[in-house]
């Protein structure tokens, strides 16, 4: 191991130099490192911007490195030297006066142009984002940061935000705890943070049963699992310097085209590719910083658009996703029309230039800086505990939505474990339970809800995935209205279905909870027919295009999913079950329906009805390999099939905004009015399939 002394001296080295350029201990400043940061941000919007970017994330570890870098820069030149107050008082100034005035304003937008459930969104994480915990509420609630969903939360971007105060809180205690400790020592615990903060935010690859408890996207919201790229900067200064120019300008060169290209890759990867790109923009961001500023990548970096952009990155960061959520929810063709796109820039750069101007370059005492957290906090408290001003401001205009919880009398979930042994032992009568389509995708117990007449045993189980969820209530209503008693497993169950996320496609087979799913239809023999509902294109793999517009190809391995569900359903059917399966309904091209037909009845704005058409074509395209694989499985005689589709398509187009009422929620999601409106369609099929035989 080096020597204290030995290593002092090459960190006062490396951070008194950059690419050979002798710098003043005292300079804060390197203007290619705002270019870098310019680039980030660029990455960044592309990535919200259009789906033809989906790798552009990356901007974001970009920025985690260059904090690092000026982070420990700072406390190496100052010799160790550190004030907690000085620390805390500098970065609440400088982070929340921007993070106040763009929650705020953000809030009073979102009450203007938006459905008060969205207002209530809005406000909670406005909450959540001046306190600095963004990253956790967002974990907490299942917002996942790189779903589609994420569209209607104008806030969800700033979960960086919390991230990185709390990764400054932590610096800070670190340089406390280690401010008379050797250098050697110094290093060697920086040396285990990262490559312990890269394991943790890495674990759902190496621990397969950790999403059985969490969702993937849990670790991008971990602190500690960020801690690694932030670390990565102050390694940065370790970098040895090159005593000729010319390979340190190659590198620059090569570091800066290598950080280009990941974040413009228009491929969705496999998670293993995706980690490979995590970890390739990180060390091509350090070997920038140290070798970025001269050469090709110096002239890149160095070009007035591309500093400016870094210069207000910070404020670009804050108000760009604001703009585009708010644009993409009220109108709702915002995704494929380019001069909406072009409007919603321009509105980006007007505010991202007042933001820096008025706010960012300004100073702020901190009183002044409480003042404003307070009127904020207010005003988000007030909008939070009036339910997004429902019955103050539109209150006529609110009244029009779909339903999006349902309550219901609930059988008893497991107590412990995460089995199914104890189900059904004993039923809670008159339990209400509200629930939302994504609140169970990743419960750590599975829930069952009762489907009609509770007095009865359950003569039928309906699972799958939302889309089952979406046709609950419905089949709840017409069990009621004949005397059927069912019930409702209220958790994913594989290999039914696989999760999906854009840049991180995680994927899980839990055969360990398929096993239980079949021991306990096993054990109730009253439980004769299975019904699974599902979003089959995105099981079996089809050519369709995206409720944006984009031409999306997934390619699963249909024959080989279909070989795996074809033995999970041989198996229930071999427990003499019958098995039937719901076709999905079509799909819609726009997935903002409630707050774009809200908007429009607002401000008296004519609906554009094609928004909320689908079509029989469409639907053909979209479901020809889903479809084929079920009609096989029907061939075969291992399962019935019940067409969703049919109830929505009674007629070659069917629009979803009818006579004041919406029939979806989303793009492929119908609503309660939409559910009830399918299975009572359904109804007479579903008797006759449940006074068959018990699938014998």
């Amino acid at each position: 191991m080096l020597k204290s002394t030995n290593m002092q001296t090459l960190i006062k080295e490396r951070v008194s130099a950059s690419n050979g350029i002798p710098l003043p201990a005292s300079s804060k400043h390197i203007n290619h490192i705002d270019g870098l940061r310019g680039i980030a941000i660029i990455l960044i919007l592309l990535f919200h911007i259009s789906k033809a970017f989906p790798n552009g994330y990356i901007g974001v570890h970009v920025f985690l490195v260059i904090s690092g870098y000026f982070l420990f820069r700072n406390f190496w030149d100052n010799n160790y030297e550190f004030s907690w107050n000085r620390f805390c008082l500098k970065k609440i100034t400088r982070l929340l006066p921007c993070a106040i005035v763009v929650s705020f304003l953000t809030c009073l937008a979102a009450l203007c142009f938006l459905p008060y459930d969205i207002v209530l969104k809005t406000a909670k994480s406005a909450i959540a984002t001046i306190v600095g915990f963004s990253n956790i509420y967002y974990d907490y609630t299942y917002s996942d940061y790189f779903a589609a969903s994420s569209i209607t939360n104008p806030l969800v971007h700033t979960w960086y935000l919390g991230v990185i105060i709390q990764l400054y809180i932590i610096s800070g205690c670190l340089m406390i705890l280690g401010k008379h400790k050797s250098i050697s020592f110094k290093f060697l615990v920086v040396s285990i943070l990262f490559i312990a903060s890269a394991l943790l935010y890495y674990m759902p690859l190496w621990i397969d049963a950790f999403t059985r408890f969490h969702a993937p996207i849990s670790t991008y919201y971990w602190t500690c699992g960020h801690l690694w790229m932030l670390l990565a900067g102050a390694y940065a200064h370790l970098v040895p310097k090159l005593d000729s120019k010319i390979p340190g300008k190659a590198l620059g060169s090569a570091a800066l085209l290598l950080t280009c290209m990941l974040g413009l890759l228009p491929l969705r990867l496999t998670t293993g590719h995706a980690c490979l790109i995590d970890i390739a923009a990180v060390c091509a961001s350090v070997t920038c910083i140290c070798y970025g500023g001269t050469g090709w990548s110096g002239s890149v970096l160095n070009s007035t658009i591309v500093s400016s952009a870094g210069k207000v990155s910070f404020s670009l960061y804050l108000v760009h996703w604001p703009v585009i959520s708010i644009f993409a929810m009220a109108s709702a063709s915002w995704a494929h029309n380019p001069p909406l796109k072009l409007l919603s820039l321009f509105i980006i750069g007007i505010t991202t230039w007042l933001l820096y101007w008025a706010i960012e370059r300004r100073s702020f005492d901190l009183k002044s800086v409480i003042a404003g957290w307070a009127a904020c906090m207010v005003m988000c408290i007030a909008f939070a505990y009036s339910n997004g001003m429902r019955d103050i401001v539109h209150a006529s205009v609110n009244a029009i939505r779909p339903s999006l919880y349902y309550g219901t009398g609930m059988v008893r979930a497991i107590e412990s474990g995460t089995t199914y042994d104890s189900l059904p032992d004993f039923r809670q009568e008159n339990h209400r339970a509200g629930f939302g389509p994504m609140q169970y995708i990743f419960e750590k117990i599975p829930l069952l809800y009762q489907i009609g007449d509770g007095t009865k045993d359950p003569a039928f189980i309906l699972i799958g995935d939302s889309h089952a969820e979406a046709l609950y209530p419905g089949f709840d209503v017409i069990s009621q209205e004949s005397g059927w008693s069912g019930v409702y497993l209220h958790t994913y169950v594989i290999p039914f279905v696989r999760y999906y996320s854009e840049a991180r496609p995680y994927q899980r087979w839990d055969a360990e909870k398929s096993e239980q799913l079949l021991e306990y239809l096993k054990r109730n023999a009253n439980i004769r027919t299975v019904f699974i509902a599902n979003i089959w294109p995105g099981r079996f793999g089809s050519n369709y295009s995206d409720s944006d517009g984009n031409d999306v190809d997934v390619k699963l391995e249909p024959e080989k999913d279909y070989s795996k569900f074809r033995d999970y359903i041989f198996q229930i059917h071999s427990l003499g079950k019958q098995v039937v399966v719901i076709r999905d309904v079509p799909t819609i091209p726009t997935s903002a329906i409630k707050n774009y037909v809200w908007f429009c009845r607002q401000y008296n704005r004519e609906i554009d009805k094609t928004l909320l058409t689908a079509t029989r074509d469409q639907y053909d395209k979209c479901n020809k390999i889903a479809n084929e694989c079920i009609s096989r499985l029907e061939a075969e005689g291992l399962c019935q099939v019940l067409r969703a589709d049919d109830a929505i398509l009674q007629e070659e187009t069917f629009c979803c905004y009818q006579d004041g009422k919406l029939y979806y929620r989303d793009d492929n999601h119908v609503s309660l009015e939409g559910s009830i409106v399918v299975m009572k369609y359904l109804k007479e099929t579903v008797r006759s399939v449940l006074e068959s035989k018990g699938g014998s």
